[in-house]
């Protein structure tokens, strides 16, 4: 059972968004070597029950132009304003490859995805306090078992699948390894975030939500444009 309070791959369609199948394609598609495809849900009313979901073609180099905007963009920017959760699928960075490798010894040697999954927070991440770490403990255990359903209906597709454990940089699934991929590491700039080292600290932002933001990756076998991926953006 999906975690029904935040994540979206799976939850509850809202009936009242005009599109079909409760999907808004931007018309805005730019070619791009490393194509992004990303859903983001979000809670504007009370529950799940009425959450928005919706799926986008980010261009990663520029905004969406307000000018000329049709209706299904000016719905999509609408609800970004009120989303809560991302999930965003693209092919490994040619750079994070070797990387993921020391990472997950038992990854096979072949083309493989990452899908990072980025929770908005109602704190900011740069400082510390017993609020911001009660938060953070609340969205990694929703990611751990967010990321737990994925790999398993992947690995029910006969793709390999894991995922790195936040709280310790490692594979969650695999063996023991001393290479860690910590969420303020600068290796995240290679998956659409900014990493900003404050002096005492370093904190990830997030392009939207700045450093109001958990992130938490997979990676897997299955191409972003397999079935199995696109499914996860259309539940």
């Amino acid at each position: 059972v999906w975690p029904d309070e935040l994540m979206g791959p799976i939850s509850p369609q809202d009936k009242r968004f005009p599109l079909p199948g409760n999907i808004g394609v931007s018309q805005s598609q730019a070619n791009q070597e490393q194509p992004r495809f990303v859903l983001v849900t979000g809670m504007p009313i009370i529950t799940m029950q009425d959450a928005t979901i919706y799926l986008q073609y980010l261009d990663e180099s520029s905004e969406m132009s307000s000018d000329g905007e049709n209706i299904t963009d000016s719905i999509i920017r609408k609800y970004l304003e009120n989303a809560t959760v991302e999930l965003a699928i693209q092919p490994c960075p040619k750079v994070l490859y070797k990387e993921f490798r020391s990472i997950f010894l038992e990854m096979p040697k072949q083309e493989i995805s990452v899908l990072t999954i980025t929770q908005k927070t109602e704190h900011e991440m740069s400082m510390w306090s017993q609020e911001v770490e009660e938060e953070r403990e609340k969205l990694l255990k929703n990611f751990i078992t967010t990321a737990t359903e994925i790999c398993h209906l992947l690995r029910a597709n006969n793709f390999w699948c894991d995922f790195i454990d936040p709280s310790s940089g490692q594979a969650y699934f695999g063996p023991y390894t001393n290479s860690t991929m910590f969420e303020t590491d600068d290796r995240y700039n290679s998956l659409g975030f900014r990493i900003d080292d404050l002096g005492c600290c370093k904190v990830i932002a997030h392009k939207r939500w700045g450093s109001h933001s958990f992130v938490g990756s997979v990676v897997t076998t299955a191409s972003i444009h397999h079935d199995v991926m696109t499914n996860l953006l259309k539940h």
